[in-house]
């Protein structure tokens, strides 16, 4: 038969670790997951079988790690993810489970870090940022190439890439 109902399970500690409903064998409505020790990891909803509204992801300690919207099974509209002490760390937008605009990265202090531009999840642009808010970050196009590169607040180069259709093309430096 079809699974139907509240299906509890629980790991070899008596502990509960997932919580789903199923109706006609498909997941449908709320669905709790739980670390093995007892806090909530996930809150969930499904529809048909696929990932379907409010999605809250926690650290153990409570504290969310990331909450967005699925749509039929894929990320949509503005997802974000903290920091265990509550920071927000990225802030970004999804279309049909493509990252689409704008991606905003911060450091844990909560200052803005980082740029990113996407276009149904090629990468088009990223500008980055120091401490005090420069940008340390310089574009170049070049035959539909992009290059990128990121200096120290000194000036003195950190890092350089190139990008041709939202894929990195030839090397990736760093400097330290």
């Amino acid at each position: 038969g079809k699974s139907h109902g509240v299906w509890k399970i629980y790991n070899r500690f008596g502990k509960l670790i997932n919580e789903y409903n199923y109706v006609d064998g498909l997941l449908q409505g709320k669905a709790v997951e739980y670390y093995g020790t007892g806090e909530k990891k996930y809150d969930v909803t499904y529809k048909d079988n696929e990932l379907h509204g409010y999605f809250l992801e926690y650290y153990k300690h409570g504290q969310i790690k990331q909450e967005g919207w699925f749509q039929n099974g894929n990320r949509e509209q503005q997802w974000l993810s903290y920091f265990p002490d509550g920071t927000l760390e990225t802030d970004s937008y999804h279309l049909l489970n493509l990252l689409t605009g704008p991606y905003y990265t911060y450091s844990q202090d909560g200052k803005l870090y980082s740029v990113a531009e996407y276009e149904n999840d090629k990468l088009t642009d990223i500008k980055t940022f120091d401490r005090n808010g420069t940008q340390q970050t310089v574009q170049k196009l070049n035959n539909h190439v992009q290059s990128y590169e990121e200096r120290f607040s000194n000036k003195k180069l950190k890092s350089k890439f190139d990008l041709l259709c939202g894929e990195y093309v030839n090397d990736l430096t760093k400097w330290y």
